[in-house]
């Protein structure tokens, strides 16, 4: 069998590149177009909902999740696939910089929702024992996931000049459905935590009552059941699909939490600035219910505190007017 010479080999490798970097380039646009699309829409209730409330660790945790997304999405993810003639040391400085980002994003995105199911559970002390493990348990091993994609990773120098993106030698020894089955975990538990007084509430005739819970219940179920589902399919492409494209949608679940963890705070923050009857339109329900109604609103340093409760359940949303602990 005759060998290839040199010129040969770097023309089928120029062209398996060609392919390579087709096919990455569409997955990181549509990734990329889609966080740029909602961040660009939803700017202006940023700018007055949250750059212009008071500094909070729900503000700084908000600022950190949704702006760490361009450093991955475009700078970080860009270079890896787009860069010039670049070195297997600069490739497997991007690789780790990408993952280690998107890693800390995405926990810094759960964490915000997390915090708002302890708001809609009263703030129940137990959340203190449970949410704590549940993150040990499944971060843990998540991070752990991360870290060994990352050592094992391998890059080669550009075979030749032009060479566009990094070459991944070993893309097969790379497993990130790890990272993905523990989100996929992460959700189903959030997902049911949210759910068990969304319930409750719901039978009890409150949600319709009330625009704040309504949003409050409606985005949850609708942030981890979409997640949830993102995170399966994750795990079929990377258990199913071949190394080159295992990763598919890696990319777009790292928009999909930023976005989705953003307009949770957003449109709870709008609703609670919005002028709202909610109060007046429960007050016509309450001769036809047993469910008894009290509403006390503060304005001392801009705080609002709405009371909800009935017979045998106590609802209360503590809000303020640039953005409380809990919104």
């Amino acid at each position: 069998m005759a060998s290839l010479s040199n010129g040969q080999l770097a023309q089928i490798v120029k062209g398996l590149n060609t392919v390579r970097s087709a096919q990455h380039r569409r997955r990181a646009v549509a990734a990329g177009v889609f966080f740029a699309y909602d961040w660009m829409l939803t700017l202006g209730m940023e700018i007055e909902l949250i750059w212009k409330a008071k500094w909070t660790y729900i503000k700084v945790l908000y600022l950190f999740q949704r702006y760490l997304t361009f450093y991955d999405t475009f700078y970080a993810s860009y270079l890896l696939m787009f860069g010039k003639n670049l070195s297997k040391e600069t490739c497997k400085s991007l690789f780790t910089q990408m993952r280690v980002s998107y890693l800390v994003g995405i926990i810094a995105a759960e964490t915000l929702c997390s915090i708002r199911i302890w708001a809609v559970w009263n703030k129940d002390r137990r959340f203190f024992i449970i949410l704590p493990i549940c993150a040990i348990c499944i971060w843990g091993p998540a991070t752990a996931a991360m870290a060994s994609a990352i050592v094992v990773s391998q890059y080669t120098d550009a075979p030749y000049r032009g060479f566009v993106g990094c070459f991944n030698t070993n893309a097969k020894d790379i497993h990130l459905e790890y990272v993905w089955a523990c989100l996929l975990a992460y959700d189903a538990i959030s997902l049911v935590l949210v759910m068990i007084p969304g319930i409750r509430i719901y039978h009890q005739g409150l949600i319709g009552r009330s625009r704040l819970s309504h949003v409050v219940f409606r985005d949850g179920v609708i942030y981890y059941i979409t997640l949830f589902l993102f995170s399966l399919l994750n795990i079929i492409f990377s258990v199913s699909l071949e190394s080159a494209t295992r990763s598919s949608l890696a990319n777009m679940g790292r928009a999909l939490h930023s976005t989705l963890a953003s307009r949770v705070v957003l449109h709870m923050r709008d609703t609670v600035h919005t002028p709202r009857s909610d109060y007046e339109v429960a007050a016509k329900h309450m001769r036809a219910s047993n469910v008894h109604f009290t509403r006390t609103v503060h304005r001392d340093d801009g705080a609002v505190i709405e009371n909800v409760i009935s017979d045998d359940f106590m609802h209360t949303m503590h809000t303020t007017t640039d953005g409380s602990d809990t919104l």
